[in-house]
């Protein structure tokens, strides 16, 4: 208490004293309260809302208390005046019940209703009064025969001044169901619960009943205000234990700032409930205990796991991440000859000479989705990809085999990813070789067909003794023949030409001497189409 009234021996008696000392009580423990708090806002504890027991319009309202800035005194306290500053004042609510109603709504129609608290100060005379308010007053005229009231009026008189906590309802504009909206709190209130009422409702459960804050239900905004609920000091705790740090609210970033080092995480072998990150010298599976979602990072590999199925060190299952973020390699690798390839390769950028068998990983030891990429830098134009336990291959235009031996010219690049069950050439120079949008025939009479749909022909015919003969294309043109050039090879001055009539199977040629008279020859043909 920072002030005490004094009061002398053989002093008469004042109202006045009486009531300041109990006014510097109260004003002493709105200090206490006010730095306990921390705040000036309007805090609410309790007030636990529940369904009757057989569920009704009407609610249950455990007791409770509101913590607001309020007047000391705001009319006069008894015999003292009032007094108008503000300080830190708790008011009580004693458990109760609030019943709501339906009556403002019609068919199709729903409504909020916002359960609101607010300080009071209320004058009253208590049950227990043994004169029920009617208090004794001095008479000068025969002291010994007080008067009943003032001026022996025997009328009563409020003798106890209470902090009150008061409860409302007040319901939002009734709206068709699906758009309507929560009232605002009165002004000196604030929320504690939104209901949200719908036409011909006869019960409340107590799921219904919600805390009020932001986007709590149907047309609550998102900035709708928060009930301002406080747990006590011991129940801010995690388990309401004496020692143990203050709950935290880790989507505030008011009460969280910072990042919380990487060191200050758990890092065990033991199944628990946050995922963790951790170092291990080779695969986890069958080594490492681990959480669905924990991580682990294979120093020894280099490569990063994550747990797929919780378990201990013998029953957890880790699956392997691809690497390749932001379409980085992890390193760039040289290999010359014969060699197999592991799960740490995955992410590497593989320069080969091309001799040999160049193995890839086997497809159960890294997940779906890796990528292998191999750059042809010297040997001859060839190369071998192989597999591992019975995985297969799959290039452009053929059928799953165990291994591939194909042309890899030098400076070529192939990309092999892993599906689901095999691998595969995805893109790259090695793709477009054997693409059917470049397929191609490297014979005496073939083809080269390219990407736009142009495809260009070659052979070549004899002609008959008249000088006429017919150029049969390797395959037909699958739209249109476009045209051709000949030349004939022979003895002495021998003319060729495209004779008129061609399709797109076939063309006729011609040879002539020099006197205009065919003869047979030789004659190589380049013919086009698409």
């Amino acid at each position: 208490m920072s002030k005490r009234p004094i009061i002398y021996s053989m002093e008469q008696g004042r109202s006045y004293d009486f009531l300041k000392a109990c006014r510097y009580m109260m004003e002493s423990d709105a200090r206490i309260l006010a730095d306990t708090l921390g705040s000036t806002a309007t805090l609410a504890s309790g007030f636990a809302a529940t369904q009757t027991a057989t569920a009704s319009l009407t609610i249950n309202v455990a007791n409770g208390s509101v913590y607001q800035q309020s007047a000391v005194d705001g009319t006069a306290y008894g015999a003292i005046a009032s007094d108008t500053r503000l300080i830190e004042q708790m008011g009580r609510y004693e458990a109760g019940t609030l019943t709501l109603t339906t009556s403002g709504l019609t068919s199709g129609q729903s409504q909020w209703a916002l359960v609101q608290a607010t300080f009071e100060q209320v004058d009253s005379i208590p049950a227990d009064d043994p004169n029920a308010g009617v208090l004794p007053y001095y008479n000068s005229t025969n002291p010994s025969q007080p008067f009943q009231g003032p001026d022996n009026t025997g009328a009563s008189q409020n003798t106890l001044r209470t902090g009150a906590a008061v409860l409302q309802v007040v319901y939002g504009g009734a709206a068709t169901t699906g758009s309507e909206v929560p009232p605002s709190p009165s002004a000196g209130y604030v929320p504690l619960y939104l209901i949200d009422l719908t036409y011909g409702q006869t019960q409340i459960t107590t799921s219904e009943i919600l805390v009020a804050g932001p986007s709590v239900g149907t047309g609550v905004p998102s900035n709708y205000t928060r009930a301002p609920f406080i747990a006590g000091l011991l129940n801010s705790h995690h388990d309401g234990n004496i020692g143990q740090a203050p709950k935290i609210q880790l989507g505030n970033a008011q009460e969280v700032q910072g990042i919380l080092p990487l060191a200050n995480l758990p890092a065990t072998n033991t199944v628990g409930s946050l995922p963790t990150i951790r170092n291990n010298a080779g695969n986890p599976n069958g080594a490492v205990a681990g959480a669905l979602d924990d991580l682990v990072w294979d120093s020894t590999d280099e490569l990063l796991y994550i747990c797929s199925t919780a378990g201990t060190a013998l029953t957890a299952v880790w699956t392997l991440f691809g690497y390749g973020a932001l379409g980085s390699y992890k390193t760039a690798v040289n290999l010359t000859g014969t060699n197999t390839l592991i799960a740490s390769n995955a992410g590497e950028f593989i320069d080969w000479d091309g001799n040999g068998t160049l193995t890839l990983p086997d497809a159960g030891a890294v997940p779906p989705g890796t990528v292998i990429a191999v750059k042809k830098y010297s040997g001859a134009d060839s190369g071998t990809f192989g597999t591992q336990n019975s995985n297969v291959i799959v290039f452009p235009d053929s059928t799953p085999v165990s291994s591939w031996a194909i042309g890899f010219n030098t400076g070529f690049v192939v990309f092999i990813a892993l599906d689901s069950t095999q691998w595969g050439a995805a893109c790259g120079d090695l793709v477009l070789q054997y693409s059917v949008y470049f397929a191609k025939s490297f014979t005496a009479n073939g083809y080269q067909i390219l990407p736009s749909g142009l495809m260009v022909q070659w052979g070549s015919v004899t002609t008959n003794s008249s000088g006429a003969g017919t150029f049969t294309f390797p395959v037909a043109f699958p739209n249109a023949f476009m045209g051709a050039v000949c030349n004939s090879v022979g003895n002495g001055l021998v003319f060729s030409g495209i004779s008129s009539g061609a399709t797109t199977s076939a063309c006729g040629v011609t040879t002539t001497e020099y006197t205009g008279a065919g003869t047979p020859a030789p004659v190589y043909v380049i013919a086009w189409g698409y």
